[in-house]
Formats: C-alpha cells, structure tokens, sequence
C-alpha cells in the first residue's frame, strides 16, 4: 500500500532553512505538500530540534523567527500536521527504543518517536 502521507525529520526542514546539499529535495517535499499532493506529518518535538537549532547558529533573532513564522504558517494552512504524540505513540516509542543490544547500542527515543509516529499513521 502506497501512502501520500509523510513523517519528516527536523533535518529536511534545515535543509531548507540552510540551503544544504539536500534543499532542492526538502523544497519539493514543501511544494508537493502545498499543492496537496502529499501530507506531511511532524511530531511536535520537531518544532523544538528545530529551534535549537536555529538558537545555536544563527545571531540574528529576527531571521530565527522568520523561520518559526513560516513554519507556523504551514501549520495554519494546514499543509504541515504538527502531532502531540499520544500514550499509544509513545509507549511504541518505547518498545522501540528497547529494541537495541549492549554491543550495537540502543535508539534515541527521539528517534523512536518519529519512528512510532510512521507506524501509528501508517505513513
């Protein structure tokens, strides 16, 4: 089963933000979303990489929230999801982040969470 819904990761949205080696391609995923052709998803600790992001390389705060504005803007027009993961997510977060072994390490339940919010949205 094919799905038009997608989860991203904070990174396409700095590849955007920073005009990375990716940009073109985190440029289309934006354009497709606002032409309704996919659906994007993002849990809500997105929002706070994110920002940490911005917090930690760029001076100027006036640039730091042009960029937070444009992502509540696609929130608002509903071309970005923005998702409270629920108990059910999280604890698929969990189980998931369990999954590791001493030798190869374990996941970041960061990680997971984005991980679970694919699996409970079938994205």
């Amino acid at each position: 089963m094919v799905s038009n819904r997608y989860v991203l990761d904070a990174n396409v949205f700095l590849e955007y933000i920073y005009v990375r080696s990716l940009n073109k391609k985190a440029k289309q995923i934006l354009q497709d979303a606002i032409l309704e052709q996919i659906q994007i998803l993002v849990p809500s600790l997105a929002l706070d990489e994110i920002t940490e992001v911005l917090c930690g390389n760029l001076d100027n705060l006036a640039e730091i929230q042009t960029h937070l504005r444009y992502i509540e803007k696609l929130a608002n027009q509903a071309i970005l999801h923005i998702v409270v993961p629920n108990s059910e997510v999280r604890m698929k977060a969990i189980e998931l982040a369990r999954t590791g072994n001493q030798k190869s390490g374990y996941p970041e339940l960061t990680d997971c969470l984005y991980h679970a919010l694919v699996i409970s949205t079938c994205a």
